[in-house]
């Protein structure tokens, strides 16, 4: 398992509303994890005269002995920190506090887990909520579990750190997770950009790739349909002044125009989703390895190499809309183009 980088912060400080009799002020210690906070009394006190910037001031012996605590104590902090760190892959400011005390928790395992559900399951039964059957189910496949991990690991039961849940898509993940914080209250619920902001960052840039490409293809596009529509009404100029000539208005040119342009943009767009439906469905069973060009980059990050296509019919209607409004607003400049003709020029144009 790969651990999740985390910062790890030791402050020490006075309780200064708890001054003892005595005059003497107990110092606490405040452990801070990746923002969450919590504290603890170390048992040990001084007087708040002597106490400077999270130590003790002076070289007597009762200062130089607590400063050597506090170090040992911050030493122990950092160490019950990095184990957390390497063997469970997270770490919390509370169970780093649990372990420097001597309270860390007990181990969860699978089985355990499995049998509390049933047990929740076998409620439902006796009061008739659910079937016995579908309890059946439950327990033949918790046996069913034990019985794997005694022949494929020769155990009954295995400790369980983390468990990941599957959705549908990522955009799931909004709704899925304030259920399962509210659901586990007790348990550190994260959805998969607070584990791996990294890859959440990654996809951030390829959004924003994707849409530069987008936009760089519609300017493309724009450029071509003006090309197109412009070299149409120069090859055409008797033609247009022939039928201003016989009373067709500006406002019916100008139509003209557009709706050519559109009808032409119209049969573009068909043929090029046809094209791209067929690629896609192609590689959406076969796949696209890149393998080549990724080697094993993405399975840090739980991907494979070979990328499946899938056809997303939103994003095909908003692809659509787009080029219909770029291919409209490129007609404009042609349009105006013929509409600023002389009627008699144009026929005697050759």
């Amino acid at each position: 398992m790969k651990s999740e980088k985390s910062t790890l912060s030791v402050l020490f400080y006075l309780k200064r509303d708890k001054v003892k009799k005595n005059g003497l002020v107990p110092i606490h210690a405040r452990i801070t994890v990746d923002g969450q906070i919590t504290q603890f009394n170390t048992k040990l006190e001084i007087g708040e005269t002597a106490w400077k910037s999270g130590k003790v001031m002076g070289r007597s012996f009762d200062a130089t002995r607590i400063n050597s605590t506090l170090n040992e104590i911050r030493a122990g902090i950092h160490t019950h920190y990095h184990t957390l760190q390497q063997r469970d892959g997270y770490v919390t400011a509370e169970r780093v506090k649990n372990a420097f005390l001597g309270k860390e928790e007990k181990e969860k395992t699978i089985i355990a887990f499995f049998e509390q559900h049933n047990e929740q399951f076998l409620l439902k039964v006796c009061n008739d909520l659910t079937t016995r059957k579908t309890y059946s189910r439950y327990e033949l496949t918790k046996n069913r579990l034990i019985n794997f991990m005694k022949e494929k690991y020769k155990v009954s039961d295995m400790p369980v750190h983390e468990a990941a849940i599957m959705v549908d898509d990522y955009e799931t993940c909004k709704t899925v997770l304030p259920e399962l914080q509210k659901v586990l209250p007790a348990l550190d619920v994260r959805s998969w950009d607070e584990i791996q902001p990294a890859l959440k960052l990654m996809f951030s840039w390829t959004d924003m790739i994707n849409s530069i490409i987008l936009v760089i293809f519609l300017l493309a596009l724009s450029f071509g349909i003006v090309n197109t529509m412009l070299m149409a009404v120069l090859e055409r100029t008797r033609e247009l002044g022939m039928l201003a000539c016989i009373g067709m208005s500006k406002r019916r040119i100008f139509n003209m125009i557009m709706l050519e342009t559109l009808f032409l943009t119209c049969v573009g767009s068909i043929i090029g989703i046809i094209i791209g439906s067929l690629v896609i469905g192609f590689t959406a069973k076969s796949g696209i390895d890149l393998t080549f060009m990724l080697k094993d980059q993405f399975e840090d990050y739980g991907f494979g190499s070979i990328v499946y296509p899938v056809l997303n019919i939103k994003i095909y209607v908003e692809i659509v809309l787009l080029v219909l409004l770029a291919g409209i607003i490129s007609a404009i400049y042609p349009a105006k183009k013929a509409l600023s003709l002389n009627p008699l020029e144009a026929i005697r144009n050759n």
